[in-house]
């Protein structure tokens, strides 16, 4: 993958760089992984926002590789490394990865431009559905974004 990933001929492969993120996800390579969705999601928000196709290929590869990077760290908030912590650093590193999981989720959802969030948010949907953790943390991330800030001084 690798190389061809790298390949000076190699001009449109992007779908290389997917699938290479998603069988470092599914060998729980997450680090690897989180990495690879990061740069590949900065290289296609350069590219999404020079687009001027109607169709917006780059948008939508953009909003997808933003869902694998989201899912990616929420599989790593579960994944058997943290699981063999003791019990309380389990319990920090899980709630903190799972709430950069959650946290991707809110910030798109709540988006003044709503194109990614009409992209992805079924995928999402699916997601939190079958993962009631993730959910659950999604559910109270929203809850602390929409909730009035206290005046200054109080």
């Amino acid at each position: 993958m690798d190389r061809v990933t790298k390949h000076p001929l190699a001009e449109y492969h992007i779908p290389a760089e997917m699938l290479k993120n998603e069988v470092l996800e599914d060998s729980n390579l997450f680090g690897p992984a989180i990495e690879g969705w990061k740069n590949l999601t900065s290289r296609l928000r350069d590219a999404a926002a020079k687009e001027k196709d109607e169709d917006k290929p780059f948008t939508k590869l953009y909003f997808e590789s933003y869902f694998y990077n989201a899912r990616c760290w929420y599989k790593f908030s579960q994944s058997e490394k943290n699981l063999q912590s003791d019990k309380m650093q389990k319990t920090k590193k899980e709630e903190q990865y799972l709430g950069v999981a959650a946290n991707y989720i809110v910030r798109l959802e709540n988006a003044t431009n709503k194109e990614g969030w009409s992209i992805v948010r079924d995928r999402f949907n699916e997601l939190m559905d079958a993962e009631p953790k993730l959910k659950a943390a999604y559910e109270k991330l929203k809850k602390a974004a929409a909730a009035p800030a206290a005046p200054a001084g109080k």
